[in-house]
């Protein structure tokens, strides 16, 4: 029997409300055996009440895990998949070919510092998160980038005083 069947056999009381993260999900949970995977803890999932919509298919190997646990765990894997895409694209992991233990253990803990900096620059206030809410850490990296150049360039102006800040930043930033 297929797992659509199987949703489909159940009687609708036997969803019941999970609350995640503050919102309610309806869900169903049985441990299974499933052809290729063997014993499973199988969960479906609705966002909505009368249990209108496609459901979500879970499946773990953690029989003991209730429902609420593997929604839980589902629910944080865009966040999980998000900061692996950002560190392959903008923090170096991605072109990272280090051929030793120890510069293994150099560059990981400098990359996730790195990003915690980045995030916590995009946290930094109330009304920068009202503003610029959806900011991705490569145009944060972008920005504190130009941010570094523009201290540069102006330090390099208060020594040399000769030509204007804005001159020097537009060959630069060009």
């Amino acid at each position: 029997m297929s797992i659509r069947e199987f949703e489909g056999a159940l009687p609708r009381d036997a969803f019941k409300e999970i609350k995640v993260f503050g919102k309610g999900h309806w869900a169903f949970t049985k441990v299974l055996e499933v052809n290729r995977l063997g014993r499973v803890r199988v969960v479906i999932c609705y966002d909505e009440k009368g249990l209108d919509g496609e459901p979500i298919f879970l499946a773990t190997n953690r029989l003991y895990w209730e429902e609420r646990r593997v929604i839980l765990s589902y629910s944080l894997r865009f966040r999980i998949d998000t900061f692996y895409k950002d560190a392959k694209q903008n923090l170096g992991f991605g072109g990272c070919q280090l051929r030793s233990l120890k510069g293994t253990r150099r560059h990981w803990p400098l990359g996730f510092t790195a990003y915690s900096l980045i995030k916590a620059r995009i946290c930094r206030s109330r009304l920068y998160r009202r503003v610029q809410f959806d900011k991705t850490i490569g145009a944060e990296c972008r920005q504190a980038f130009k941010d570094l150049i523009q201290n540069l360039v102006q330090w390099v102006y208060k020594v040399s005083s000769k030509i204007p800040v804005n001159k020097i930043l537009d060959v630069i930033l060009r």
